[in-house]
């Protein structure tokens, strides 16, 4: 499996509560930088729309089947950077 490191922006929600326009606006200034995630893990799949990571891998042994953790599916329009890490 490839390794990568990929750094993506991350949706923003204010939750449930209402606005009014004033403080929409401070809202939304101060989510103007966007919130960016770095991260690591092993590609599982990617296509034109996503890439789908795992932090954690364990192949198939004797004691266990294989098995995937912290599966994460990244839109391909938020990735700002991805570099495969060689190991």
């Amino acid at each position: 499996m490839e390794l990568v490191y990929v750094q993506w922006e991350d949706v923003t929600s204010s939750g449930a509560d209402w606005y009014e326009q004033d403080e929409m606006e401070k809202w939304k200034g101060e989510m103007s930088q966007g919130f960016i995630v770095e991260q690591v893990g092993f590609v599982l799949e990617e296509n034109k729309k996503y890439i789908l990571l795992c932090s954690h891998y364990h192949p198939n042994t004797d004691i266990a089947p294989a098995q995937y953790g912290h599966l994460q599916k990244i839109l391909k329009s938020l990735i700002i950077k991805k570099k495969v890490i060689k190991v």
